[in-house]
């Protein structure tokens, strides 16, 4: 009796770590996300009545859609950032391709930004980065941007940014 169940147990024992891989994936094909950041900044604001520049802290909320085969993503956040003028506050949307299919890739951002606080701008953000996946449905990431806008004034700023991505396969 004790050899008929070690005969059935025993390859499904074996079977267990094979499958708990087998629905593992990091390609976020399907996935929708949350982005939690922060990180700091050095930007330079120039317009009426405003003439601020140096190094300040900053906090991301956003999302992601991914699109297309590879998992690259439509995404976009709010950012809000004390300066000396009271809190900053920006909006950013765009582009994510990923280079690489395992948990360790490499990203590249092209989007357009708007500042709404102390000055009204608009303009693009250029960025690159690399993203480690946790699991399937977790990643941490770190990333240096730059942004240049103008409108009610000109605002350039660099930034090196790290963070949280939460993804649910809804779409999929």
């Amino acid at each position: 009796m004790r050899r008929s169940r070690a005969a059935v147990f025993l390859p499904l024992l074996l079977l267990l770590p094979a499958l708990a891989r087998a629905d593992e994936r990091f390609d976020h094909r399907g996935a929708v996300g949350l982005l939690l950041g922060g990180g700091g900044e050095f930007r330079f604001n120039t317009g009426p009545n405003v003439d601020e520049r140096g190094l300040r802290g900053v906090l991301d909320l956003g999302g992601t859609w991914a699109i297309g085969y590879n998992g690259n993503e439509l995404l976009g956040w709010v950012r809000a950032a004390p300066s000396a003028s009271g809190w900053g506050w920006s909006a950013v949307a765009g582009y994510r391709g990923y280079y690489g299919y395992e948990r360790l890739r490499t990203f590249v951002d092209l989007d357009l930004a708007a500042q709404f606080r102390p000055l009204l701008t608009a303009g693009v953000r250029v960025g690159a980065g690399v993203q480690y996946e946790i699991t399937s449905n977790v990643g941490v990431f770190v990333g240096v941007g730059l942004q240049l806008g103008g409108g009610n004034g000109v605002v350039l700023s660099g930034e090196v940014i790290s963070g949280l991505q939460l993804r649910s396969y809804l779409l999929e």
